[in-house]
C-alpha cells in the first residue's frame, strides 16, 4: 500500500472493513462506497470520498481530481493518517467497554 497514493474500495457490501484503516494508516486517502465503514471513518473531501456503488465514473472523477491537485492529495494523506491514529485497538476496547457498561446500566434501570 505504501507505494500508492490512493486506496479505492468500491465494495457493494462490507462489514467494518479493517482494510480502510490499514490504508489510512499508510497515509492513503480512501475512495469507497457508503456500503462500507467509510461513512463512519472518513470526512468527505478531507480524508477520502464516498462514491455511489457501481459508479466507475464517480471513482474516475475522484482519481482525476487527486491526480490534478497535488496539494489536495497531500492534505488528504495527512488527514487520513491522523484519522487512522485515532482508531487504535486500545481506543476500540475502551469504547466497547463503555458501550457495554452503558447498556448494562440502562437495562438495570428498566427492571
Amino acid at each position: 500500500m505504501s507505494r500508492n497514493d490512493v486506496f479505492v474500495f468500491p465494495s457493494l457490501f462490507e462489514g467494518f472493513g479493517l482494510v480502510l484503516l490499514e490504508a489510512m494508516a499508510q497515509g492513503l486517502p480512501v475512495i469507497t462506497t457508503a456500503n462500507t465503514a467509510g461513512p463512519d471513518l472518513l470526512t468527505e473531501g478531507e480524508s477520502g470520498f464516498i462514491v455511489p456503488i457501481r459508479s466507475a465514473q464517480a471513482i474516475a472523477e475522484k482519481l482525476d481530481l487527486l491526480s490534478r491537485d497535488s496539494s489536495l492529495l497531500c492534505a488528504m494523506k495527512t488527514v487520513a493518517r491522523e484519522t487512522a491514529l485515532r482508531h487504535t485497538w486500545a481506543q476500540y476496547r475502551t469504547r466497547l467497554a463503555q458501550a457495554v457498561l452503558a447498556e448494562m446500566h440502562g437495562n438495570a434501570e428498566h427492571r
